[in-house]
Order: structure tokens, then sequence, then C-alpha cells
């Protein structure tokens, strides 16, 4: 486990983790470079997620 703000892991838990779960059961039926791209499309989501986060904070 990484240690994060607790803002992020907050963020990160109510939306991006949801998202990146969804991303991922998808990417487990999927070959390694579309599997890597669903996990690059959860990842961005969830730091923009955090960025607007923060901003509106």
């Amino acid at each position: 486990m990484y240690m994060l703000p607790t803002a992020v892991y907050d963020t990160i838990l109510r939306g991006g983790f949801s998202l990146f779960a969804i991303e991922w059961m998808l990417s487990r039926f999927l070959c390694r470079a579309r599997a890597k791209m669903a996990i690059n499309t959860a990842y961005t989501a969830a730091i923009d997620c955090i960025t607007v986060e923060g901003t509106q904070k």
C-alpha cells in the first residue's frame, strides 16, 4: 500500500476506485495491450477526479 494523503485516499475510495475496479474487471477479458490501456484510462480518470476535487476546495 502506498502512503497517500487522506484527501487523495478518500477520493480514490469514493470515485476512482470503483471506476478502476470496473476497468480492471473488463481488462481481465481483454488482451494485455488493451488491459494496459484500460488501466491507464482508469488512472487518468482518477487523477482528473482528484484534480477537480482539489480545485473545488
